[in-house]
Formats: structure tokens, sequence, C-alpha cells
């Protein structure tokens, strides 16, 4: 066994004591599989139809709810200032009163924080929505149901329940003073719940796993290497998609029965494809995770927290979304279905969902949709032969949590060739936004002060942009690898963040899952130079990698970014 391998092993066993051993939430050692995804059977059709899904190999799924009046399907739409005075649930508890004994103890009521324009500070408006809340667990007590799984995600532009930036008022408020109003409604919302279904589950498809580690779409991790919290932990938390969510979580957790659980249901699983990979996110999530709620609940979060991971069914098959399609490589389509669902359960506490799209596990809906002329997608056995034989005997093979964590050693590469040099910038501003990038001193990227905004020697700034960026190119060689970095800083609000992307000879960008670098600053005073620095493997196809250095989210002409002292070099990785 090579040094490499035993100092792995070691650090392997050290994390293992850290963590410590939690409770699967599977029973008798095997995992707990539910489905969900577009073709989720209404309370009617779960009713109607649960004898013949109860022949596949699923503990449930994830139940909608179909409401007489309008909305007429209210809880997809919880998070709104619309009033429900003409909504009336009286078929679907018809329906979940019409359950026998344990049909519904493995599913979920789904409810989404959608459209999500409800004012954090508008107490009338969040009284709607913990009324929603309280009906939603109301109506899973009264199935049977396991509990309620929660989608955090926004679906309608421009709101965003759970960022910062999109928030109506955040120019009147900062991110701060939000915080502390969504760990107040968390802990409203957690109370409703708690009256009416204090044993309930309440799963989600992420809770802090998005927030857990630097996500490139979504914004930065305001956890440190060192497992706490970032000097910057609120500028973190202000630029991410989902910066609110740690505090309602917050909140939450304090209102809390002892006898709660909650799962974080990893939902950036989807694109994982090595077992460490899956071992890491859990991994991440409860040591991690824990950093991102308050001091004060931090024992509840370890003890009600789970972790599950997901599988998404339409991109194992790959000629239903072609552009997603995981581990494109193999041919044997079972194979790759196995493995995914392998690792879920491996890595997680027994609990893994099915998310499908564009095919179902349900019979056709017929009169119980959620409305009429509802797509009918066909059956994942029919789209995926012998997917059901191989859910099955995973499911009854697959011991959960058996997947330890094996941290990665660092990769220390050495720089060969010349310094890359950049020029022939060019400027991008969103056709929505008001700001402007300038070109302050285009001619040398070193000459950084600290001098009065008057004096100041930036090569680059951008001004008062809801979303702009400069942008400089040069050419590259498939497998070369290259490290870029530069300094930033600002003032006043805003995201700053560098991307590493990929144009073909025909000045195409290459657009493909897992190529792109997007990287943050350093810890750090968002408002001293802090250092931005990202690696980027050239793939097939690429013959220019494109650096983007970007600002979004100011607010107004007092808010800046400013870029320079640019570095970039080929590496050589050594061992």
């Amino acid at each position: 066994m090579s040094i490499r391998s035993l100092i792995s092993v070691f650090l392997c066993l050290l994390h293992c004591l850290a963590v410590g051993a939690q409770v699967p939430l599977a029973q008798n050692d095997r995992a707990r599989i539910i489905t969900t995804g577009w073709n989720a059977p209404t309370a009617q059709q779960f009713a109607r139809d649960y004898r013949q899904f109860a022949k596949l190999p699923f503990s449930g799924s994830v139940v909608v709810v179909r409401a007489e009046g309008s909305p007429v399907d209210p809880l997809s739409k919880a998070h709104s200032v619309e009033a429900w005075d003409n909504v009336s649930f009286s078929s679907t508890e018809i329906a979940l009163d019409s359950l026998s004994a344990g049909q519904g103890a493995g599913s979920y009521l789904i409810l989404k924080a959608n459209p999500g324009d409800t004012d954090w500070f508008d107490d009338q408006a969040w009284q709607r929505v913990v009324d929603r809340w309280r009906i939603a667990a109301r109506l899973a007590k009264r199935g049977k149901l396991r509990g309620l799984l929660f989608d955090p995600e926004p679906y309608k532009k421009p709101f965003k329940q759970f960022e910062y930036n999109a928030q109506a008022n955040a120019a009147e408020h900062a991110f701060g003073d939000y915080a502390v109003m969504a760990q107040k409604r968390g802990h409203e919302v957690m109370t409703a719940i708690a009256e009416e279904y204090p044993e309930m589950e309440l799963a989600s498809y992420f809770w802090m796993s998005y927030l857990v580690n630097h996500h490139g779409y979504r914004g930065p991790s305001p956890i440190n290497g060192n497992d706490l919290r970032r000097e910057d932990y609120d500028w973190c938390l202000a630029g991410h998609a989902y910066g609110l969510l740690p505090s309602f979580l917050t909140g939450l957790l304090e209102a809390s029965p002892a006898e709660f659980r909650l799962i974080d249901g990893c939902e950036y699983g989807y694109w994982l494809t090595e077992p460490n990979e899956f071992a890491k996110l859990a991994h991440d999530v409860r040591t991690r995770g824990r950093m991102l709620v308050d001091a004060s609940v931090r024992k509840k979060y370890d003890a009600q927290m789970r972790v599950g991971f997901p599988v998404f069914v339409d991109i194992v098959e790959p000629t239903i979304i072609p552009k997603w399609v995981i581990s494109p490589e193999v041919t044997d389509r079972l194979a790759v279905l196995r493995r995914q669902l392998t690792m879920a359960i491996q890595a997680g506490d027994g609990f893994v969902w099915l998310y499908g799209e564009r095919g179902r596990w349900w019979p056709d809906p017929t009169n119980t949709a959620l409305w009429h002329n509802k797509d009918v997608y066909p059956l994942w056995s029919d789209r995926i032969a012998g997917c059901v034989e191989v859910i099955g005997e995973v499911r009854d093979s697959v011991e959960p949590a058996s997947l330890p964590y094996v941290p990665a050693l660092p990769i220390s590469p050495a720089i060969i060739g010349p310094p890359i040099v950049f020029e022939n910038w060019t400027t991008w501003v969103h056709p929505e936004s008001d700001g402007q990038v300038k070109f302050l001193d285009p001619t040398s990227g070193n000459q950084l002060t600290d001098k009065p905004e008057t004096e100041r020697k930036a090569v680059i700034e951008i001004r008062g942009a809801k979303n702009a960026a400069a942008l400089c190119s040069f050419p590259v060689t498939p497998g070369q690898r290259y490290r870029v970095s530069a300094k930033a800083r600002q003032n006043g609000r805003g995201l700053i963040k560098m991307a590493l992307r990929f144009r073909d000879d025909k000045n195409n960008w290459l657009v493909k899952r897992g190529i792109d670098s997007i990287v943050y600053p350093h810890n750090g005073d968002p408002n001293t130079w802090r250092t931005i620095e990202g690696d980027a493997v050239v793939p097939e196809g690429a013959a220019h990698l494109v650096v983007t250095l970007a600002a979004k989210n100011q607010i107004g002409s007092t808010d800046f970014a400013e870029f320079g002292s640019f570095q970039g070099h080929l590496l050589k990785e050594s061992n």
C-alpha cells in the first residue's frame, strides 16, 4: 500500500471518529425509496391507485394536493400573497380519510415556497403562509402520511423567497435585518406544524446542502476550510441564492419538538458520480451544515437532521435530456442506475428520492390529475426496461449509512511556461442592468492602491450593475490545466466572482456540465483586496479559455467592484 493510501485511510478513520455514528432513517436496515417529480399523484389518485403502486419496490411517494377553487394546487403556491378565500380541500380530505392503515406511512405531502412574493417583514402576509403550513401538516396527519416534503426552489420570476437580493426592499434593509425576520418566520412555521403533527418528518429537496460548499451558480459558502464560519459570513449569505435559508432553518429548529426529524435531500446529488463525492457531501451536511445554523440550535441540528440523496431518473436514460445525461460513456444504463442508487443509499441515512419528469411510476391519472389535459408520459418500466427489478435488488441488498468519507490529499501543481498575457478585454452588461464596466488602466494589471476613489488605478471597475462582467480570452489546447488569479475588492452591496469558461474554434460557448470553474474571493473583508483564484482543465473541443470577472446585485452608483493584479499560468500536476 502506498504512503498516499495509508494517509487517506488514517484520515478516514479520524473523520469517522469525529463525526460519530448517526441512526439511519431506514428501518430493518433497508432504505426507504420514494418517488417524486412531475407525475406525482394527487391525494385522489394516491387513494385510488395505491394498491397498484404498492407492487413496486418503493416505500412511498410525494403526494400533491388538488383542491376545489383557485388556486387548484394551493400548496404549490404556499408562499404567496394571494388569499385562499375560495379554496376547499374536501375531496382531498375524503381521499386521505379512505386510506387503509399503513398505506400513507412512507409518503409525503409536498409544499413549495412559491411564488415567493411574501415580504419577510409583512406580519399579515406571513400569517397566511404559516396557516398554509398548518393546513399541510393537518392534511398529512389526516392521511397518516410520513410528513411533508418542502421545495424551497423558486420557479416564478422575479420572486425568490430565500435570496436576499431578490427581496423587494433589499435596498432599505441590510441582510442581517432580513436574517432576523427569516428566523422569526421559521419559528412561527414550526410552531404551527408542531401543534398539528409533532411526530412527523419534514424532508426537503435541500436544506443546507447547497451552502456547505461554494456553488458556482448559487453562491459562496460562508464556511471555511476548517469547518468554521468565515470572516465574511454575512457577505457570502447576502450573495447566495439561498442565503436566508439558514436563518429560516434556525427558527424551525428553535421550535421543533424533540421527536421531530428533518431530512436534507441533497439535491446536488443528481450530478455526483463517485462514491467519495456522495460521502463528502453527506459528511459536509453533518459537519459544515451545523455551522450554518445558530449555535443555540446546533445540538438539535445534530440530533434531528438526517441526510438523504436523489437519483434523477431522466438523466439515466440518455435520449431524454441528452445534454444532461450522467456517465454517458457507460452503455449499460441499468448499471448506471444501479450505481447511482447504491451510492445514494450508502452515503445517506437511508432516504432516497427518485426524481422524474418525463416518465411515471403511477397509472394514468385520468380524472384525478392535478389539471385537465395534463401530459401523460410513458411508464418508467417501459422507458428503462428492467429498472424496477434493479431498484428492488439494490434496496434489498445495500446497507444505508455504510460509505465513509475519505478526505482527498492536496495536490500541488507546478507552474510551467511563461505567464499568460491578459489583453483585449471586452465587456458585457445584462440588458436589464443599468451598470457600467470601466477599464481604468488597461495597460497594467498590478497598479492597485488604497487611495481615495478619485485616485484609484484598479484595472477594471464594475459599478451600479445588476449583472455585468469583463472578459478576456486566450488560446488553449485540450488537456492543459491552468491557474488564473486576480485581486478583487468592493464597496457597498453586491457579489463578485470569477468564471473560467471555454469557447470552441468557431467562438461558440462549450455547454457541458462540470467543465466551467466558478470561484469567489478568499475569506476576508470585502472592502479590502482579496485573492480570487481558480483552476481549469481544458476539455475536448475547446480552443479558448475565457476569464470572466463579474459583479451582480449592485443596487446603486455607490456600489462598485474593482479587479486587478491578473495572473495566469499553465500547470503541471505533481504528486
